[in-house]
């Protein structure tokens, strides 16, 4: 993927040598371009952190010996709570 975005990045540097796109508009497409890398990373960065939460609690559960019906509640409560965490965002 960060080979593509080089090869992007040369093919844009080139457009603008070329006169074919103005220095405003390279501007724009860098601005929006690094936008979308730090969006993706800090997206990235939570499912992340979101997986080892849910291994954290299902290491915990298994600690606890807690039953299949009891874990499946646990699990239901966690997936709602965290959806109406997203609702309120």
């Amino acid at each position: 993927m960060n080979s593509e975005i080089v090869d992007q990045s040369k093919s844009l540097e080139e457009l603008m040598r070329s006169k074919k796109i103005s220095k405003e508009t390279f501007g724009r497409v860098k601005v929006a371009q690094n936008y979308i890398e730090k969006k993706y990373m800090i997206k990235k960065q939570e499912e992340t952190n979101r997986k080892d939460d849910w291994e954290i609690i299902f290491k915990k559960m298994t600690e606890y010996k807690l039953s299949e019906k009891e874990q499946n509640q646990i699990k239901k409560e966690i997936l709602h709570k965290e959806t109406m965490q997203k609702r309120r965002l």
